[in-house]
């Protein structure tokens, strides 16, 4: 069978940035960018208005032939002592995608106390939509491990800085449903890792934006029975 898939060459930002969104409604979480200094500006910029901590692998031309597998476990661990964070993201990037370093097998090796995980974020590979989704769903994927699709409460899947006012509408949204006496929480707004652990433990996720979150409604769907 033919392989369609194909790269993706889109007027949008690239992933880094929707990655850097995602993570940034964590508390206390750090993104480390496994390439050079142009690839940090997309983290910076979400972290103008979200705390966000901030690493990246310095790639150069060095690393960039000859692999920066080093750099990055240096990395990885040099951000842990630094920040504490209590999540850490390892995020690709098209320079990083294309020597293929393993960065799972070097996020292993590490053995930090937190969870850690990788994202692709090179703009051949993810848009700035395309990146918020493989983050919310890889950390589903990673954190989610209380499950009870009985749970009378509703996922309201946020959709991340789709406007300025996101954040509020979504607060107001689960303040509307709950004097329904529908209990209802935003997904991914101003989170904290245990909390994301228990976003298995509902009966029903509402996508809010479809173009933000339907890939995350579908995993858990299939996975949890939500």
């Amino acid at each position: 069978m033919r392989n369609t898939y194909l790269c993706i060459d889109s007027i949008e930002k690239c992933g880094i940035l929707g990655v850097s969104h995602v993570i940034a409604q964590i508390s206390n979480s750090s993104v480390v960018i496994h390439g050079p200094k142009g690839c940090v500006y997309p983290a910076y910029e979400a972290s103008i208005n979200y705390p966000l901590n901030i690493n990246y692998t310095e790639m150069c031309e060095k690393s960039t032939v000859f692999g920066g597998e080093h750099d990055v476990s240096e990395k990885i661990v040099d951000e842990f002592y630094e920040n504490r964070p209590d999540l850490m993201a390892v995020v690709t990037t098209c320079s990083s995608e294309i020597i293929g370093d393993d960065i799972e097998g070097l996020i292993k090796l590490a053995n930090l106390p937190i969870p850690v995980i990788r994202v692709d974020g090179g703009g051949f590979l993810n848009t700035q939509t395309s990146g918020t989704n493989t983050a919310m769903k890889a950390l589903i994927e990673k954190l989610c491990v209380n499950i009870d699709n009985s749970y009378p409460i509703v996922n309201l899947i946020s959709p991340i800085c789709i406007s300025s006012s996101w954040q509020e509408d979504m607060k107001y949204l689960s303040s509307l449903l709950n004097e329904f006496g529908i209990k209802a929480r935003p997904l991914f707004c101003n989170a904290t890792v245990e909390d994301i652990r228990d976003y298995g433990r509902a009966c029903l996720n509402v996508v809010i934006c479809s173009s933000i979150g339907l890939d995350t409604a579908e995993y858990m769907s299939k996975k949890y029975g939500i």
